[in-house]
């Protein structure tokens, strides 16, 4: 029986297109873009927001974090990671973390790394609310 190595496509080329400094210079943008429009994008403000936004209408978010998450993910691993060929490699991958975490690929780029560290840790809490009924007002 042979096997295969999960990671990186070519090693010499290991760098994510959405690199952790991508990311951080996009979440900064986003944050002053919010700042300016009077939104508290303080960490106490972002976690008031996420409960409101769950509280709202949870499936709404669940989804907007399973589809956003496997976007992310698929750009952060595609061409770095064999198991991630396409979109739905991706979305397999992200929608697994919101439970056991079954299935066979595991991120290899640092973004890769830190999308799904974030989509376990605040995934499960959104999937066990998904079928709520919205709050109404």
């Amino acid at each position: 029986m042979t096997t295969r190595a999960i990671g990186p496509v070519n090693p010499a080329k290991n760098r994510s297109r959405l690199d952790p400094v991508t990311l951080g210079a996009l979440l900064l943008v986003g944050a002053s873009a919010l700042g300016a429009r009077g939104v508290d994008v303080s960490w106490n403000g972002v976690k008031q927001g996420l409960r409101d936004a769950v509280a709202r209408d949870p499936l709404d978010v669940l989804a907007a974090t399973v589809l956003g998450g496997a976007w992310a993910f698929y750009q952060a691993e595609h061409g770095h990671n064999r198991r991630v060929r396409s979109y739905l490699d991706a979305l397999t991958f992200i929608s697994t973390c919101l439970s056991v975490g079954f299935d066979k690929t595991f991120a290899v780029t640092a973004a890769g790394k830190a999308i799904a560290t974030v989509v376990q840790t605040v995934g499960p809490a959104m999937a066990a609310k998904a079928l709520d009924p919205p709050r109404s007002g």
